[in-house]
């Protein structure tokens, strides 16, 4: 399809299915998603991380390994509402990427269903 486009595809609803995936799905998961994860990271998680947690490097860290972070006043981060807010959100948000692409996955399966049918139908011609 990618070399000859979608003009091979006869059945109409069929390929209204796919460019839906296509437009609406794929987009959601690769756009919104990301765009939600760097707008949150920029505006409330790096800004309150850097205030809250310290880094450290412990004597076997490596530079391409995940660097670590202690709290600064753990029992202040503990009573902090900010702090939980901003966790709640990323909770959600989480969660919505979760149910975003479990949806997405359902459709693409649907959709590849769909695509086996098409093909048995017109190899039986």
């Amino acid at each position: 399809m990618k070399n000859r486009g979608l003009d091979l595809i006869s059945n109409k609803a069929l390929l209204t299915e796919i460019s839906r995936v296509h437009e609406y799905r794929f987009e959601l998961v690769a756009t919104e998603n990301e765009q939600w994860d760097w707008q949150l990271l920029g505006s409330s998680v790096y800004p309150r991380h850097v205030e809250r947690f310290r880094k450290y490097f412990p004597d076997s860290w490596t530079p391409l390994e995940e660097e670590y972070a202690r709290p600064v006043d753990y029992h202040a981060l503990l009573d902090d509402p900010s702090f939980k807010n901003i966790l709640a959100q990323i909770i959600s948000l989480k969660g919505f990427y979760i149910a975003t692409n479990k949806a997405t996955a359902l459709e693409i399966d649907a959709l590849l269903a769909d695509i086996d049918r098409e093909v048995s139908e017109l190899r039986g011609r």
